[in-house]
């Protein structure tokens, strides 16, 4: 842009190459309830603004590539720390994907990471360099999920959208310094590692319960509590956790059940449900128990129960294809903007269409895997304007994600304290209608409810404990 060089060296901006790509076409766009860029401050030069946003009929990659064209050519990228070359950058995903007990059964967080890491090389990649990621499967197995956690350590420059059930080993995590951004931390042990910044943080102490308000408020005859509790030590744990505060604020508890990940017999637990009179019904265990949990309530004629409801791990279109009609009726909560209102926020249009064109499949571990990458791309953003690209090293990110008090990810979640690994609280209730997944909380689409009630101060659940 003729002039541009000499008008920016005259506000002290001339090292132009120091911004990432996407600062010069963000804010030309404001969609549904997504925030306009607040880096674009960063170009407050009215020349920039208008010429990125006069070339909005461009094609994305066009823009895409022209802007890492402009990026990097006056600038000597180097390999600035383990991961990163002048041309690179490796990220590690760790899940437990391949296992005898549930096969694929967080497949959709590696989905979720190579979507994100396809959205930003089509946009100039992170600090200019192309995103390649290492999918390292933890096949649930601890032995596993700490090899992968070693590989990370000595090839990758950051681990994003993790979600391991056995994730408690964290001794290398910690020692090796890598930034950590899992998207379901399981254990405690990984949930507060100091160099682990999740995108939803948990804390065992407070728990989000505006989900069990809203039933409690909502769902006429509720609720006698009949639970159901992975009976993996570190995924009961957390779901122990999360029974004791709705029972402190009103759900009953008529009976807790362990259940096996490969439970295939629901029948005794569904007549038990039955027997005792349940009217709410939780399952802690993925969606496949969910669909088999509901198919022998439909064979058994369970009349009593007015609230079905199940973890996140349900919102996936395989709980609705599998379910069928026995699925109808389920609660399912979430922490982020339904994919159903694409049209509303941008940043999950995106995820939705790179999930596609990377041939993964949607699922609340990929959106959230996804929202891992945002929150790196947040952080290097923050290097980069300030730092330069070259400035793109481990302990530059973690100290830029404790700085971080206000991720949304570009509208997909609430605002959320990273810094602090504060809990949110925010959620989006949803029913299965006439096969489809329903919004009715809260009411307006692209809203989803913060309220500081949602959070309750709770019985901790000791290793081994109730």
């Amino acid at each position: 842009m003729p002039g541009l060089e000499t008008r920016l060296r005259r506000h002290g901006l001339d090292q132009l190459p120091s911004v990432h790509p996407n600062l010069l076409v963000s804010g030309c766009d404001t969609l549904g309830d997504v925030r306009p860029n607040r880096w674009v401050v960063v170009l407050l030069a009215g020349a920039v603004v208008a010429g990125a946003c006069s070339s909005r009929g461009k094609s994305l990659s066009t823009s895409a590539s022209t802007a890492r064209s402009t990026t990097t050519a006056a600038v000597n990228l180097q390999a600035t720390d383990v991961g990163v070359t002048p041309t690179e950058v490796r990220i590690a995903v760790i899940a437990d994907v391949d296992n005898p007990i549930r096969p694929g059964l967080f497949k959709t967080a590696f989905d979720g990471v190579a979507a994100w890491a396809a959205k930003v090389n089509d946009r100039g990649g992170l600090a200019g360099r192309k995103v390649v990621v290492d999918k390292l499967d933890s096949k649930l197995s601890p032995d596993e999920y700490r090899n992968a956690v070693i590989k990370a350590c000595q090839s990758d420059f950051a681990i994003i959208g993790t979600i391991a059930v056995f994730d408690n080993a964290v001794d290398d995590l910690v020692k090796c310094g890598i930034p950590d951004l899992p998207s379901n931390p399981i254990s405690n042990e990984h949930r507060t590692a100091p160099n682990t910044y999740p995108d939803n943080p948990a804390n065992p102490a407070i728990q989000v319960v505006g989900q069990f308000k809203w039933v409690l408020a909502n769902v006429k005859g509720c609720c006698a509590g009949y639970w159901l509790v992975p009976n993996q030590p570190i995924a009961r744990e957390s779901s122990l956790e999360i029974m004791n505060a709705a029972t402190e604020i009103g759900v009953s508890k008529v009976h807790e059940i362990e259940v096996a990940g490969d439970e295939a017999n629901y029948t005794p637990i569904v007549l038990d449900i039955k027997s005792r009179g349940a009217t709410f019904v939780y399952d802690g265990l993925d969606y496949t128990s969910t669909v088999r949990l509901r198919k022998e309530a439909q064979v058994q004629g369970v009349k009593t129960v007015n609230a079905w409801v199940c973890v996140i791990a349900c919102y996936t279109p395989s709980l609705l294809t599998e379910g069928g009609s026995a699925v109808e009726g389920e609660y399912v909560w979430i922490y982020h903007m339904p994919f159903e209102e694409a049209s509303k926020v941008r940043a999950i249009k995106d995820y939705v269409d790179y999930t596609r064109r990377t041939g993964g499949e949607q699922g609340e571990f990929g959106i959230n895997a996804y929202g891992a990458g945002l929150l790196l791309e947040q952080a290097v953003k923050q290097i980069v304007a300030t730092g330069g690209p070259n400035g793109l090293k481990r302990s530059a990110v973690l100290e830029a994600l404790r700085g971080i008090h206000d991720f949304t990810g570009d509208g997909v979640f609430g605002a959320t304290d990273v810094g602090a690994r504060k809990p949110p609280g925010c959620f989006v209730m949803l029913q299965v209608r006439s096969g489809k997944f329903v919004r009715v909380h809260p009411s307006a689409p692209g809203t989803i409810d913060c309220n500081p009630a949602n959070l309750q101060p709770t019985h901790v659940v000791q290793p081994g404990g109730t």
